[in-house]
This record gives structure tokens, C-alpha cells and sequence, in this order.
């Protein structure tokens, strides 16, 4: 019991120190912490073979970790062209390896209404920077609604 607990709390020390590095994306973030934790707990639900549960438990836990990092840098980025559009202002987001990514309205606002919705649609330009290079250039319309009567 005693070997199980300075385990747990050497790896979690370990995750700790890996998964705050600087200068990592949330990816990486997420693959290093998704592994030690996976790990940790491959480990402690493992009886008879904890390093084999450990293996199984980092692998499952970088893949999911990787998965989450890479959504919140996608949301982040789907976020600054919604205030790119709702400001008509340009919004420029840098992630810890300083790379970039900017949300610049283009065109006018359109506008459309019905009978209890109003939808106003801007086309956004996003622009990403990798390394200091640029590895992509799309345009979206982004479009939000709001409700003009109490009823449906």
C-alpha cells in the first residue's frame, strides 16, 4: 500500500509540473496531462499488474487528453470570430507558442426578419499563423438570432 501511495503521488507531482509547461498548446497540454492521469489511474485499478494497467491507462488518457486540448483551441478560435462579427472588429488570438489567429469582419451586415426573429449575418475572415508562417485563410458567415416576441 505504502509502494501504491509514493507511486500516486510522485506521478501526480510529475503530471503537475508537465501539464503547466509553458509554451505548450492545449493539445499538448491535454495529451500530457490525459496521459499521466490516465496512467495514475491505470495503475491504482490494476491489481495484479499495475505497470500493464499504467501502459493502458496513459495511452487512453494521451488520445482523450489530445482530443479535448485540440476542441478548446478550436473553440477558442470559433469565439473570436463570433465577436469578430458582433463588434465589426478585428480579434487576434495568440496561443503559448505565440502563434496567432485572426477573425477580421468582412462586407456588410445583413439583416433579416421574420415574424418574432432577427438574424444578423456577417462573413468573417480568419486568418492562422504557424511558426510565423501562414497556414490558412477561410471566410465564414456568422450569423446570430435573437427572438423579437415572447412566443414561437
Amino acid at each position: 500500500m505504502k509502494k501504491t501511495i509514493s507511486i500516486l503521488i510522485v506521478l501526480i507531482f510529475i503530471v503537475t509540473i508537465i501539464g503547466g509547461c509553458a509554451g505548450t498548446n492545449r493539445r499538448e497540454q491535454g495529451a500530457m496531462t490525459g496521459a499521466g492521469l490516465g496512467a495514475i489511474i491505470g495503475a491504482l485499478a490494476s491489481n495484479s499488474h499495475s505497470w500493464w494497467g499504467a501502459a493502458i491507462g496513459a495511452t487512453a488518457g494521451l488520445v482523450v487528453g489530445m482530443l479535448v486540448g485540440d476542441a478548446m483551441d478550436r473553440q477558442e478560435q470559433e469565439n473570436a470570430k463570433v465577436r469578430a462579427a458582433q463588434t465589426n472588429q478585428t480579434v487576434v488570438v495568440y496561443d503559448q507558442n505565440n502563434n496567432a489567429s485572426k477573425s477580421e469582419p468582412i462586407g456588410q451586415t445583413t439583416v433579416s426578419q421574420t415574424n418574432n426573429m432577427r438574424t444578423e449575418c456577417q462573413k468573417v475572415k480568419t486568418t492562422v499563423w504557424k511558426d510565423g508562417k501562414q497556414v490558412s485563410e477561410e471566410i465564414n458567415e456568422v450569423c446570430t438570432s435573437t427572438k423579437t416576441s415572447p412566443t414561437y
